[in-house]
């Protein structure tokens, strides 16, 4: 059990750190001119729709995640 919680904790943050890294790559986006020009409400509204559910709902970041949380988890929990 303390396995599977400890896999589930390193995907949330690897999950996190992969939304923060989307949100960073904003300006480089196609969007971004018209998105620059638009309100706050706007802006938020993209960022929450969809930069953080594109990530949080595509397989392209979930199967990495997963993976990843895998191995940290196997590393971790064998080295303590």
């Amino acid at each position: 059990m303390n396995f599977i919680i400890t896999w589930i904790v390193y995907y949330m943050a690897i999950m996190f750190a992969m939304c923060v890294d989307n949100i960073f790559w904003i300006t480089a986006s196609p969007e971004w001119p018209e998105l620059k020009r638009s309100s706050l409400r706007t802006k938020i509204n993209y960022v929450f729709d969809y930069r953080i559910k594109t990530v949080i709902t595509n397989k392209r970041d979930i199967v990495p995640a997963i993976i990843t949380s895998l191995i940290l988890t196997i590393i971790f929990r064998s080295v303590i």
